[in-house]
């Protein structure tokens, strides 16, 4: 799972992405995209942390942008967690710091998407993920981007040669 916290409560969105993958393609489990406040985000993200690290155990793995001193929203979401009796989980959220250019990586998304290797769940707010990508790169990013940076988090999803690596198995 993936977010992208974004500062204030207008502007930009607050996204949060979790991917699963069998081994041919990904699955999209959860699609968050909203204008609101951290307090809402945080409980979403606490309860699919949740949900995803019973389901998935050791396989589990949870990010979270920190660029742009993004860092400092895990220490208001351990207040949170404290407020609402609740353990913290910062502690087990890589943080990722993404220096590379953002349209890029959205870009390199196209691929794997229009064969069919990411499939999208209906409801959620996968119809804002959408509207986003195709505004793109005249509106709204922040959906798009989430997506790449959890695809990014896979060793089979190979942004190096823009498209999906498939492992090989023998038996």
């Amino acid at each position: 799972m993936y977010a992208d916290p974004a500062w204030g409560e207008k502007g930009c969105y607050k996204a949060f992405i979790s991917v699963g993958y069998d081994g041919n393609r990904f699955y999209i489990i959860h699609v968050w995209i909203r204008q609101t406040e951290n307090s809402k985000f945080f409980s979403y993200y606490y309860d699919a942390y949740t949900e995803l690290s019973k389901r998935y155990g050791i396989h589990f793995r949870s990010a979270m942008e920190t660029n742009f001193g993004q860092h400092r929203i895990l220490s208001d979401f351990d207040r949170w967690c404290k407020e609402n009796n609740r353990n913290p989980i910062s502690h087990r959220i890589r943080r990722i710091n993404n220096d590379k250019n953002k349209g890029l990586r959205i870009e390199r998304t196209d691929t794997v998407i229009e064969t069919g290797k990411v499939l999208f769940p209906d409801g959620q707010d996968t119809p804002t993920l959408i509207n986003q990508f195709l505004t793109y790169p005249d509106g709204y990013v922040d959906g798009p981007d989430a997506l790449a940076g959890c695809l990014e988090r896979f060793p089979e999803y190979d942004v190096g040669k823009n498209r999906v690596r498939v492992r090989s198995f023998s038996f």
